[in-house]
């Protein structure tokens, strides 16, 4: 079983070395496959893989939310899956 969650965040401070130092930190954990630097509310997005809604708990308590400069920090808990594709119709982009 495997639970997708994504997270939308906000930091702090938005100096380049903040978002830098971020994007590095995020890069070494596991179970975040996607990283967005987006516009908005938030700063970033990201998508995290566990096994579990215990697992995810564990992620938040022993990795996220030890990093500094953390603001806001929001779940979203996919409920199911509609779509899930990495092939892309390379037209669109003509």
């Amino acid at each position: 079983m495997k639970q997708t969650v994504f997270i939308s965040l906000t930091l702090k401070e938005h100096r380049r070395s903040y978002l830098d130092k971020f994007v590095k930190e995020v890069e070494k954990f596991t179970e975040v496959t996607e990283c967005y630097r987006i516009a908005g509310n938030f700063d970033f997005l990201i998508k995290v893989l566990v096994k579990d809604i215990e697992a995810y708990e564990n992620f938040i308590l022993t990795k996220l939310s030890l990093l500094p400069n953390l603001g806001n920090v929001q779940s979203h808990i996919a409920l199911s899956e509609t779509k899930n594709s990495t092939k892309i119709d390379l037209s669109i982009f003509k």
